[in-house]
């Protein structure tokens, strides 16, 4: 669903300023054929072969760890280009405290947002806790694979990068704390 909806959201959202356009149809097509592309055949390989589906399930954490570090590698070189560009010198403390600052305050609404929905409909508890952890979370390598489809415009895409990431390791620090606590409340109270 983000493939074809964020590119539009960007879109109608933000303003890059004066002379940049957001090439919306080509973004749908590239994130069409670097996400929805894979994860289909991925997903029609383990589900038509038996042989496919062993292996996977076999190797689940080596192949996790890998599919990790590539996705790592993209910002890391991103971020490593713009630093020898001497991207970052003029972001300061005060910067990161604000960014930090913003994304607790989104990740927070997000949360109560999403709590607030599951109570409304009535799902269990265990329904609830996923709903509020799924939803509420920020996809890192969609956020990654949308900024390197951005025109050269919009900014340093090194740059562009680190606000997700830091905002993706803060969800992290954020729900791992949560879950835990929740985890014990409702431990407590069967």
């Amino acid at each position: 669903l983000g493939v074809f909806t964020v590119p539009l959201l960007m879109e109608r959202l933000l303003d890059f300023g004066v002379g940049v356009t957001l090439p919306v149809g080509e973004m749908i097509k590239k994130l069409f054929f670097m996400v929805l592309i894979p994860l289909a055949l991925g997903k029609a390989m383990a589900s038509s072969s038996q042989a496919a589906q062993a292996t996977a399930t076999k190797f689940d954490k080596p192949l996790t760890y890998l599919s990790s570090s590539l996705i790592i590698l993209v910002p890391w070189i991103e971020v490593s280009r713009s630093a020898a560009r001497g991207v970052f010198d003029a972001v300061s403390m005060g910067d990161m405290g604000a960014l930090t600052a913003l994304y607790g305050f989104i990740h927070i609404t997000f949360f109560a947002a999403n709590w607030a929905g599951s109570k409304v409909l009535g799902l269990s508890s265990e329904t609830s806790k996923a709903v509020v952890f799924v939803a509420s979370g920020k996809a890192l390598p969609l956020a990654l694979t949308v900024m390197s489809l951005l025109p050269a415009g919009v900014g340093d895409k090194g740059l562009l990068a680190v606000p997700a990431i830091w905002g993706w390791s803060m969800q992290i620090l954020m729900d791992s704390p949560t879950a835990a606590a929740w985890r014990r409340r409702t431990h407590s109270i069967l």
